[in-house]
């Protein structure tokens, strides 16, 4: 009963955080003024888009780490799981910084909102920990912990905003 119980933990994860997304999206359209909304659009592009900052490590985690681990080559495991996450900061560093350029040399203008690309930078980075994170716990067959943990993330995210 185990596994149906987290299959269906694990399955439903996608639609709460898609319906989480909705709802927080339809509140602030209602909130927000046009401006505004405007401007919360182009930070969700951002994040939208930062999230594909790790060129793919994480999905070579997804497929490499567990086929290593089945052959029980948990060095090599391990050694690909911190070269994966070196590179997942170096690339979550680079878009931090990209960000930050562009906030602070004045290429993108946001109007009233000072410094909110170096925020999103910030966010982009903690995203990526996060993810991969999941990515590992997935590794390890730890398929409902990963949802409720990410299920969690997006509550929170949403009470945030």
């Amino acid at each position: 009963m185990k596994i149906v119980k987290d299959s269906l933990t694990f399955s439903s994860a996608r639609y709460v955080l898609m319906g989480l997304s909705a709802l927080r999206n339809f509140a602030l359209a209602k909130v927000l003024d046009p401006e505004n909304y405007g401007y919360w659009v182009v930070l969700s592009l951002v994040f939208a888009y930062g999230d594909q900052i790790h060129i793919g490590l994480r999905h070579a985690g997804d497929r490499d780490i567990p086929f290593l681990r089945g052959q029980e080559r948990h060095d090599e495991a391990d050694h690909i799981t911190r070269v994966l996450f070196s590179g997942i900061l170096f690339f979550s560093a680079l878009a931090c910084l990209g960000l930050s350029f562009a906030e602070l040399s004045g290429m993108v203008h946001l109007g009233r909102l000072r410094n909110v690309l170096i925020l999103a930078g910030l966010v982009v980075a903690g995203e990526q920990i996060s993810r991969f994170s999941y990515m590992i716990l997935r590794t390890r067959k730890e398929f409902a912990l990963s949802s409720k943990l990410e299920i969690g993330i997006e509550i929170i995210r949403t009470a945030s905003v």
